[in-house]
């Protein structure tokens, strides 16, 4: 049994301060340049500075039994957190008050747009409990896994569909698991590794989101409630699985062969989680064909990745502007690679 636990002390200190100026840095006065761009950029002028200071203990609770000479069993419980601190990203202010008027204007036309400046500590309670063993005399291993965590005021960073960041806190959302993994050396020279994981990931209270395009407010403050959604790049399940083949052809020379599979369920690559760029379920092949020395000095080989050419989107967001100003729901994102082929070649003295 171990038992532990730290104590720690944080102060922070935060300004920032957002102003529309002409080309010279000279401040510009209330009027149009307002009103354009708290409308079609969501910013406003602002002026903020915070001070803070944290206390926290972290305490730990581990048990570990060898119930032989190749397994164990382990129970854990921990208690941890994450400092909050000051958002430089948003370019809006925290206060839901109307946006100064432009005193030229015929009609008034002012918005409440409300962002965010300071962000509270992040504190996580964990449980998990698993096995580690090996299997048939040392040739084979298999590791297993269940964690349950509770986050209160997780910290999230949401691009505002605009042009900035609102960094805040999710007051409550729980993520449990389940993990296996295992390696089995079927003969000299053939191998076998894979993992799976099972996931599930819900904000069970967070009511201030970023909507998403065109979405309804659901919210006080033209914001949107999360909760009982899950959150970015969470799948139900995903996993790989791997078979090496690596044997000499000479008393100085090997060939390596391998092929890993890595697969996936569903996941959101957006951090509003907005549907319309959800990343459907794929699996993905990667090959390598090596020969080279025994002692790897050299080595020459033949790399294939996404050999199926998978389309995967690893990132997605709001088009910056385009809804704002355009009134079209767009989206901007990255993708991995597509099918590529290399021809490696390693030497060493």
């Amino acid at each position: 049994v171990t038992l532990g636990g730290r104590y720690t002390y944080e102060g922070k200190t935060g300004s920032r301060s957002l102003d529309f100026a002409d080309l010279n840095g000279n401040s510009l006065p209330i009027g149009e340049v307002d009103t354009v761009s708290a409308i079609s950029f969501a910013a406003e002028r602002h002026s903020l500075k915070g001070k803070r200071s944290e206390t926290h203990f972290s305490p730990l609770l581990n048990a570990q039994w060898d119930f032989s000479l190749d397994g164990m069993a382990y129970f854990t419980a921990t208690r941890g957190f994450k400092a909050g601190g000051f958002d430089a990203r948003s370019n809006q202010s925290p206060s839901p008050e109307l946006t100064p008027a432009n005193p030229n204007a015929l009609i008034p036309n002012q918005v409440s747009l409300v962002g965010t400046f300071e962000y509270d500590e992040e504190v996580a309670t964990s449980f998990e409990v698993g096995m580690k063993t090996g299997l048939l005399d040392g040739a084979g291993e298999v590791n297993i896994a269940a964690f349950y965590t509770i986050y209160e005021d997780l910290q999230i960073s949401i691009f505002d569909g605009t042009l900035g960041f609102n960094v805040g806190n999710a007051k409550e959302a729980v993520t449990q698991g389940l993990e296996i993994d295992g390696r089995y050396q079927a003969t000299e020279y053939l191998s076998f590794g894979g993992a799976l994981a099972l996931l599930d990931f819900e904000f069970t209270d967070f009511k201030n989101g970023q909507c998403q395009q065109g979405q309804q407010p659901t919210s006080a403050n033209g914001l949107c409630d999360y909760t009982g959604l899950s959150n970015q790049y969470v799948a139900d399940w995903s996993g790989t699985f791997i078979i090496g083949y690596l044997r000499p052809i000479s008393p100085t020379i090997g060939l390596g062969l391998t092929l890993d599979v890595v697969f996936t369920d569903d996941y959101n690559p957006s951090s509003n989680v907005d549907p319309r760029v959800e990343q459907p379920g794929f699996t993905k092949y990667n090959g390598r064909i090596g020969i080279g020395a025994i002692d790897q000095s050299w080595e020459v080989s033949l790399v294939g990745k996404n050999l199926t050419d998978e389309a995967i989107i690893v990132y997605a967001a709001d088009t910056p502007l385009a809804f704002t100003i355009f009134g079209a729901t767009t989206h901007t994102g990255f993708v991995e690679a597509p099918r590529s082929v290399a021809l490696q070649a390693t030497y060493r003295w």
